[in-house]
């Protein structure tokens, strides 16, 4: 099978697996949103906080290693699998154990004193991670995301079989730490039966530091991003309460599964293809614009959406206790589709190169700028620290173009001409939407209004050959639909 095939059969298997998914996430949230004080939200985002960050070093960037690396056989990457698999699971007992002996310093630390044990509890996630991580890098590698769906499909259901009851019953935030500890058990069970590789007792020094040698850069890359997404929860959690903390964290979580449904189909899909073109430039910067293009058709309507629409997806998605971050999450929208198209992708470019080092640079530069803009922003109230923080993705998407361009040599107009189209028609989409709310704006009405800004997206979309094209690529090639927009290309 050539890499057009595997890359088209790998984006479609990715799409039906996020797609399925990814539909349960925004209802369980809907639900535990009513059911769960923004306080309780803020607690867990602090416990995340740490979690994910014991994960960087469990993980050791291994996983990059075994998608990117060109292994001589299935052999050499089998046995690279097994050093990297004991040493993750390894390092992530050995911390579980770190934060279990000092749970209670380090809850307080993170501004959610007294919930030492919950820390705990929850930081058992970091081993189940980390005995998943591997069998996940090697589905990537070889394209098999049709191997990683009923495991995906299976996990996103079991916060709505496990963590709604619960939370029913005891209205706390246990609720969201077992019910995230009951998924990560089942991804590590289901990819574990499932996948062709099997832990074996197998460990070379030798492999251990090649590897490293790979990873170094990665893992410093990866601590780096931790602390740009990080941080703010941490000095927030200390500077405003955990209330604010709730509202702020639940915002970007809102948004982001919205539009993850795209992200999490094509952004691993694009890394590994990367991979493959790293030594062929021109193959690699088609590829690159390919999926940009592909992501933006779908990706801005949906932003210019969320911006309109904030109201809506605000009441249907968190509640009437969350209106007051209605505002945060418009903004958010607005700029979901700038960070996911430039700095997503452009750390997926410094990824698959095999320069790391490059990512972690830009992260220093950009952490030295957020650290004192979140912590002086944040002691002026929460509208001032969210307002700024959207201030700071506009920089960082213009730190990823500047290296993008001189760096790489990719050029900004080619970047900028896939999102054109998409753009244009969203842009009339949205001021579609903002006269339809003028008029009328009840629930029931934005409904409505909803499903029109779509069709009118869509019809402008067709008037476009480029965009035409985009979409037609999405379509089956067996379609007779296809054959009907092909006669439209011709009259062009």
């Amino acid at each position: 099978m050539n890499y057009s095939n595997k890359i088209y059969n790998a984006t479609k298997w990715s799409a039906i697996t996020n797609i399925l998914s990814k539909i349960t996430p925004p209802i369980t949230n809907m639900i535990l949103a009513r059911l769960l004080t923004p306080e309780a939200f803020g607690v867990v985002a602090t416990i995340n906080m740490v979690i994910t960050f014991a994960d960087i070093f469990a993980d050791a960037g291994f996983q990059k290693y075994l998608v990117q690396h060109n292994f001589d056989d299935e052999e050499s990457l089998y046995k690279s699998a097994n050093v990297a698999f004991w040493t993750n699971f390894s390092i992530s007992i050995f911390l579980w154990l770190i934060i279990f002996l000092l749970k209670d310093n380090i809850s307080a630390m993170v501004g959610s004193e007294g919930y030492g044990i919950h820390l705990s509890v929850a930081a058992f996630s970091i081993p189940l991670i980390a005995f998943s991580s591997i069998q996940q890098a090697i589905y990537k590698r070889n394209f098999d995301f049709k191997g990683m769906f009923l495991p995906k499909l299976i996990r996103s259901f079991v916060p709505l079989v496990v963590t709604v009851p619960i939370a029913y019953f005891y209205r706390n935030c246990w609720a969201l730490i077992i019910g995230t500890l009951a998924a990560n058990f089942s991804d590590a069970l289901l990819l574990t039966i499932r996948s062709k590789w099997k832990p074996k007792f197998f460990y070379k020094l030798k492999l251990l530091k090649e590897m490293f040698s790979f990873s170094a850069w990665t893992l410093l890359e990866t601590l780096a991003i931790w602390l740009t997404t990080s941080i703010d929860v941490f000095i927030i959690g200390r500077v405003l309460s955990q209330y604010y903390l709730g509202l702020y964290k639940t915002s970007l979580t809102t948004v982001e599964q919205i539009t993850t449904l795209i992200t999490t189909t094509i952004v691993p899909v694009l890394f590994a293809t990367l991979s493959r073109f790293q030594d062929d430039d021109e193959q690699f910067k088609k590829m690159f614009y390919s999926f940009q293009q592909k992501c933006a058709i779908l990706l801005v309507p949906l932003s210019i959406g969320i911006f309109v629409f904030k109201d809506l997806v605000t009441a249907i998605l968190l509640g009437r206790q969350w209106v007051e971050a209605a505002t945060f999450i418009s903004l958010l929208g607005i700029i979901q589709f700038v960070r996911i198209l430039i700095c997503y992708f452009a750390s997926e470019v410094y990824r698959s190169k095999g320069q790391p080092k490059v990512s972690f640079l830009i992260q220093v530069i950009y952490i030295v700028i957020l650290i004192p803009v979140v912590y002086f922003s944040s002691r002026k109230g929460f509208e001032c620290l969210y307002q700024v923080r959207i201030l700071t993705y506009i920089l960082f998407a213009g730190m990823h173009l500047l290296v993008l361009k001189f760096r790489f040599n990719f050029k900004i107009f080619s970047m900028v001409k896939t999102i054109m189209f998409p753009l244009f028609a969203s842009l009339i989409m949205g001021a579609v939407g903002y006269i339809l709310l003028l008029c009328k704006d009840s629930i029931l009405f934005q409904f409505l209004f909803v499903f029109i800004c779509i069709l009118v997206y869509f019809l402008l979309c067709l008037c476009f050959k480029d965009t035409r094209a985009t979409l037609k690529s999405f379509i089956p090639k067996h379609k007779s639909l296809l054959n009907e927009t092909q006669s439209m290309d011709k009259m062009d």
